[in-house]
């Protein structure tokens, strides 16, 4: 048996071993990339994953090491969603290292490996949402106003029938709770013939619910107060502290909030300033003005 037919069988042996040893499998989608339309295209051969100008058993071994969650290059990393899916079944995993494994060696496959890969156009539309209680059923991709697809919240939609030219997308359906960080929720796009284009969102998510405020002091400023001090929260609702004391609030929204010391006497500073930002995002939380001499 010839050194290539062995380096294949071993391949195949292994990856059913990976496989049977690691779990849960990463799938494409589990790695934020959609079912891809635009997948299989762009500069190279079709199975060229490592970006060598060669298909062969070195590709087929970083499909089976990326299918399994073990790590890749970047460079690797890129290529699998558009150079990978030898099968055409939209998904990158162990059959198509196996299927890259056998053209490699000379068994038949009727898989179009080694193929050169059409040029790209179009758009790939990806959500990448950070935070706490996210959106349960992902936003809605709407292309010059028709809706695309529906997206997850860490995800990726591709609409390879964008014509070249101008377009606009639009990212909605976000929860009450999550917005938009890098941009308006409508982008302006340009589709190029034969070239893909990008619209990248990324999303924050706020915790639901309401957690406990507390705000606490210590006080080391010769000046000593005539009083409590007054805690205000939001701008709105104030209490009175002890110097050296506790103040709780209550039934405080998860997100962020500002908490501001006043009757501060005059000769004393407090570490940070006088209004502190707090993120409440548990059912617990604190936040702790040092008052000190200048």
């Amino acid at each position: 048996m010839s050194g290539a037919v062995l380096a294949v069988a071993a391949l195949l042996s292994s990856a059913s071993v990976i496989v049977a040893e690691a779990t849960p499998v990463v799938t494409p989608e589990a790695r934020g990339f959609g079912v891809a339309m635009l997948a299989s295209c762009g500069s190279g051969f079709l199975g060229d994953v490592t970006g060598d100008g060669n298909v062969n058993i070195i590709d087929a071994q970083q499909i089976a090491r990326w299918s399994v969650g073990l790590n890749v290059s970047a460079t690797v990393s890129a290529r699998i969603p558009t150079h990978g899916d030898v099968t055409g079944d939209g998904n990158v995993n162990i059959i198509d290292a196996q299927q890259i494994a056998r053209w490699a060696v000379g068994f038949s496959s009727s898989f179009p490996v080694g193929q050169a890969l059409p040029a790209c156009q179009g758009i790939r539309v990806t959500a990448s949402t950070t935070g706490l209680s996210l959106d349960p059923d992902g936003y809605s991709v709407f292309l010059d106003g028709g809706f695309v697809a529906n997206v997850g919240v860490n995800g990726t939609v591709d609409v390879p029938g964008a014509t070249p030219g101008a377009h606009s997308v639009l990212l909605q359906g976000l929860a009450a709770n999550c917005s938009i960080t890098n941009g308006p929720a409508s982008r302006p796009v340009t589709v190029v013939a034969g070239q893909a284009a990008s619209v990248d969102y990324q999303v924050a998510c706020m915790g639901t619910g309401q957690g406990t405020l507390e705000v606490r002091n210590t006080t080391n400023c010769a000046v000593s107060p005539s009083g409590p001090y007054s805690v205000t929260l939001d701008g709105s609702t104030t209490q009175p502290m002890p110097v050296g004391g506790t103040v709780v609030f209550n039934g405080v929204s998860f997100g962020s909030h500002q908490v501001t010391l006043g009757d501060v006497p005059v000769g004393c500073t407090v570490q940070g300033g006088m209004t502190l930002n707090v993120s409440v995002s548990s059912g617990f939380n604190i936040v702790h003005f040092v008052i000190e001499d200048p």
